[in-house]
């Protein structure tokens, strides 16, 4: 019983963390869409893009540098709702922009960067 208390208590914190996590990133988000943002990403990137392979190229290359500072929850929750409709208008499959962004993340994050300062 008395390791409970602070089981419970650690609980807690990493709850709350997780939930300061996702409370900043709906507001990062609706101020996103309050002032238009995804519709401006998506003009440039439709102006700038010929292709889909264009468009995962970039792609790539972004979700590598974030993942190399920030946290993979963090990256999906802030470029996901930019990233994804872009994936659909170029044709690409929800599923397979989905899986190639996990696994770009996951590449991001063992690069030197964000790997020294977990180690």
């Amino acid at each position: 019983m008395k390791t409970l208390w602070g089981i419970l208590k650690g609980t807690a914190v990493s709850t709350a963390n997780i939930m300061m996590l996702v409370v900043t990133a709906q507001v990062f988000g609706y101020l996103i869409t309050y002032y238009n943002i995804p519709t401006a990403v998506a003009s440039w990137f439709m102006g700038f893009c010929t292709s889909k392979f264009l468009f995962l190229i970039l792609a790539i290359i972004l979700l590598t540098i974030a993942g190399m500072f920030m946290d993979n929850g963090s990256i999906i929750l802030i470029l996901g709702p930019i990233l994804a409709p872009l994936a659909v208008m170029y044709g690409v499959d929800p599923i397979h922009f989905g899986l190639l962004v996990v696994f770009v993340l996951a590449m991001g994050q063992v690069t030197p960067p964000l790997e020294r300062v977990c180690l």
